[in-house]
């Protein structure tokens, strides 16, 4: 198996948009987790999220070119267009689609039964526009559009990950330096409770797995592919890191980069790395799929548009099933596995318009 064997006809590689894919499905798959249940099951708290953030940052370092980039300040353009404007455009929608909820009282309606997306703005006055402003600012966008803080955050990282590629050759050298960058956010994480602008702390973090995906890229993917050669070996390698995966993500505390908690350091990246080479195997032995490679390039749209879909199913699950079968972890999980499916296939037709008529909106002037 070659490079060239995963290459699209327009130059894309099938098995990373098959990996942003899946990244993407369980993105949806644990949001819509968050609002049919409370008391959200181990599968949810300890499995997915010991992998899913993780997965996501080494997709991202693996397609990161330097050579793209000229100077710090040409960087600094194409990723503020193709990241930071559509994070303030989804932002900003969010915040006007909350403020008519408000206005019409409907908000109350959604949100009376579930935790998380609370309006959260009861303030008075200018105060009840400038806060949110503020907090769309600072990335502190919980009460608003939730899921968009991982893209300021995921620029935090690029730019670390810019001066490291600038300036550091070796790659030994590199693996060291972003295990010192591991400490270093591990140790904040521990000792400092105070959220810098954007996840600047947390990327301390984040910037590992990047790296780890970009030196991934520059080793032509041999460990995988020669792994892929022989039938059995993929088995024993997907049933190891599965088993790793599912063992240190349960020897752990619960986890979270939004909060900045990692549990146990080792545990930790054991289980972050194990569940990122199992769903890499995966996405390979999966080939080319015309549903995944779609999913794989609108991950940026499907990020920030969700949260709205999510909302609205949230409200008829309540009004129209038992609330008592809500509170079945394993209803609920099937609840959501389903209701994931709908969700993605309910933002296709969005998504064909944002790419053909509103691009600008995700920070394109055209779609190629």
């Amino acid at each position: 198996m070659t490079q060239n064997d995963n290459l699209t006809p327009n130059k894309r590689i099938i098995w990373i948009d098959n990996l942003k894919a899946i990244s993407i499905i369980f993105v949806v798959l644990v949001h819509v987790l968050m609002f049919l249940i409370t008391d959200a099951p181990k599968f949810y708290n300890k499995y997915i999220v010991s992998f899913l953030l993780p997965l996501l940052l080494f997709v991202s370092g693996y397609l990161f070119n330097v050579k793209k980039f000229p100077n710090f300040r040409f960087f600094i353009k194409k990723r503020f267009r193709s990241l930071i404007v559509p994070y303030f455009t989804f932002a900003f929608i969010a915040l006007l689609v909350l403020f008519t909820f408000k206005y019409f009282n409907v908000h109350y309606l959604i949100f009376k039964h579930f935790n998380i997306y609370d309006f959260g703005y009861e303030t008075n006055g200018l105060n009840t526009i400038l806060i949110p402003i503020g907090d769309i600012l600072y990335s502190r966008i919980d009460n608003i559009n939730g899921p968009t803080w991982f893209i300021t955050f995921l620029f935090i990282v690029e730019i670390y990950f810019y001066f490291l590629k600038i300036n550091i050759k070796s790659t030994k050298v590199m693996l060291f330096v972003l295990f010192i960058s591991s400490i270093i956010g591990y140790l904040y994480s521990l000792f400092i409770n105070f959220k810098l602008p954007w996840h600047i702390e947390v990327a301390l973090i984040g910037v590992v797995f990047y790296g780890i995906g970009n030196i991934y890229k520059e080793q032509t993917d041999y460990f995988s592919n020669k792994i892929l050669e022989k039938r059995y070996l993929t088995i024993f390698f997907l049933i190891v890191l599965l088993t790793i995966n599912i063992l240190f993500a349960f020897l752990n505390d619960s986890v979270g980069f939004l909060p900045n908690k990692y549990g146990n350091y080792v545990f930790f990246f054991i289980a972050s790395f194990s569940g990122i080479f199992f769903y890499l195997l995966i996405s390979k032995i999966i080939g080319s799929h015309i549903f995944l490679s779609f999913l794989g390039k609108n991950t940026i749209i499907i990020l920030c548009i969700h949260s709205f879909f999510i909302a609205i199913l949230s409200l008829l699950t309540y009004n129209y099933l038992n609330p008592y079968f809500l509170n079945s972890s394993i209803a609920s999980i099937c609840l959501a596995i389903i209701y994931t499916f709908i969700i993605i296939i309910s933002m296709i037709p969005f998504i064909i318009v944002i790419n053909r008529y509103f691009p600008f909106l995700i920070g394109k002037s055209k779609i190629g």
